[in-house]
């Protein structure tokens, strides 16, 4: 279904949340017009690999500079969760593979001395929530929409009640490993969350 500038600002307007400068629209838009996979996961990972200058041609520090891509999330000051959402669901809106930067290692997923979910875990989350399933494909490990109804319909006032309903270590663990491929034989050891890390290009 995907949003208009005016659906959007109506859903951040019921979750409370002001957006003067309409970045959660221009984030949500970079995405959903951008060609080719998107690319998650932590800031560190993503610098260390100079994914921002590989992947979205961002070389500044925004990604809202002439002839940078949606690809990655990149933003100065205006950087906010709501904006970090939103840009997921522009990809998620338009079917778009993302990579994973980050190895799913526990501290990739929550901040253990503050109690809350780290972005990379929202993004794992959403994207799971919305018709998505991770895969193995070469080196790198892919999200794949693989329920069109599922992307299309989600939008920030169901995302924001998955992450109210999965926001302890424990909720967000069991969801993450009930998606995670090689998790349903009966009798099974349980595929550890814990991977490899691998990084997109």
């Amino acid at each position: 279904m995907g949003y208009s500038r005016a659906t959007m600002k109506a859903d951040l307007q019921a979750l409370g949340i002001d957006d003067p400068g309409d970045h959660c629209w221009l984030a949500y838009e970079k995405a959903l017009h951008s060609a080719g996979d998107l690319v998650i996961g932590r800031g560190n990972d993503l610098t260390r690999a100079d994914l921002y200058r590989k992947v979205a041609d961002i070389t500044g520090d925004t990604m809202l500079v002439s002839g940078a891509s949606g690809n990655l999330l990149k933003a100065d000051t205006w950087w906010s969760l709501a904006v970090n959402d939103s840009w997921l669901l522009g990809g998620i809106h338009r079917g778009a593979k993302f990579r994973l930067a980050s190895p799913r290692l526990p501290e990739n997923l929550w901040n253990a001395t503050e109690g809350y979910l780290i972005v990379t875990a929202r993004e794992l989350l959403g994207l799971l929530q919305f018709g998505y399933a991770l895969e193995q494909i070469g080196p790198w490990q892919v999200l794949v929409c693989k329920n069109q109804s599922a992307a299309a319909s989600s939008n920030l006032i169901e995302y924001d009640k998955l992450i109210k309903r999965s926001g302890s270590v424990a909720q967000a663990t069991e969801f993450l490993r009930q998606a995670t491929p090689g998790r349903v034989t009966p009798g099974a050891t349980p595929t550890p969350l814990v991977g490899p890390p691998t990084l997109a290009r």
